[in-house]
């Protein structure tokens, strides 16, 4: 994995963790309806794919990896929904997103070692 991948998961996540944005305090909602913590979710993909729609991929700390898309359009972003969530675990290997994912499961791996897994 590169380092610039992995500065990059790290960026994504912090800001997933802690941004006071509404973009982000929103999709912290929606990861955790989806049962995904988002305070132990790493985020290894998220950007602007079109007009009012992000596109993402997260990893949960149980290893799952979920792609999703947030569309806002005709809305505020507090009213956004996911109108796409797809496991993509079992997958991933085949995505033009593989380096990213890899980078943000070794991340998950180094943040829970040897720590009890909470909800």
């Amino acid at each position: 994995m590169s380092r610039l991948a992995r500065d990059r998961v790290q960026e994504l996540t912090t800001l997933l963790r802690s941004s006071n944005d509404a973009f982000w305090s929103r999709l912290r909602d929606l990861l955790s309806q989806r049962g995904v913590g988002p305070t132990r979710a790493v985020l290894a993909v998220c950007f602007n794919d079109d007009t009012s729609f992000e596109f993402g991929i997260v990893v949960a700390d149980d290893g799952s990896v979920f792609q999703f898309g947030f569309d806002y359009l005709n809305k505020q972003i507090p009213e956004g929904v996911f109108s796409e969530w797809e496991e993509l675990t079992n997958r991933f290997r085949s995505t033009p997103h593989r380096e990213s994912i890899e980078a943000a499961l070794e991340l998950v791996k180094e943040e829970h070692a040897g720590q009890p897994r909470r909800g």
